[in-house]
């Protein structure tokens, strides 16, 4: 079984486009064929998504439909990409990263609850730019800081208001 994790990156305004092969013979035997990583790639379309994994097909040789699985993000390319393999690759599956999936469940929830969200913006507004409601919150502990990337930080925020809120 063969299975693809592609993933796209931007480090220091280089963009990089990088697929993990993994090979698995057996339940006890894992190998890793190779970490390719393309630089300054254009901004990725599903068209060139598969191109990529086209290329690194064709370099191991690999057989079509020995590729059982691809894992990726949400990212819409990569959703477009999988539906455009799946008519070259006729045995590949597509997931997601877990974790996206977990990150977008919590946005789902985020704005499920858009009073709580104002809420939570609101006071963070306020008592950054005051220097004595701040000092106010140092007796009972700051919130926790939100940041958009970590899908628990706003559940926490949320967790910290519905705990102090009337103290705050």
């Amino acid at each position: 079984m063969i299975f693809l994790i592609v993933d796209e990156s931007e480090i220091k305004k280089t963009r990089y486009f990088n697929i993990l092969v993994v090979l698995i013979t057996d339940t006890y035997k894992i190998y890793v064929l190779d970490f390719i990583g393309i630089s300054d790639t254009p901004k990725p379309d599903g068209n060139l998504v598969c191109s990529y994994i086209d290329v690194c097909v064709e370099r191991f040789e690999i057989k079509k439909e020995n590729i059982l699985l691809v894992n990726s993000d949400t990212a819409s390319y990569m959703i477009k990409a999988s539906s455009l393999m799946k008519k070259t690759y006729t045995n590949i599956f597509h997931v997601t990263c877990l974790a996206h999936l977990i990150h977008n469940c919590a946005l789902k929830v985020k704005g499920s609850f858009i009073a709580v969200d104002n809420c939570i913006a609101s006071i963070a507004a306020l008592t950054i730019k005051n220097k004595t409601r701040a000092a106010l919150l140092y007796e009972i502990g700051f919130s926790p800081c939100i940041i958009l990337t970590r899908w628990s930080s706003w559940l926490k925020a949320a967790l910290y208001y519905c705990k102090n809120l009337l103290i705050v």
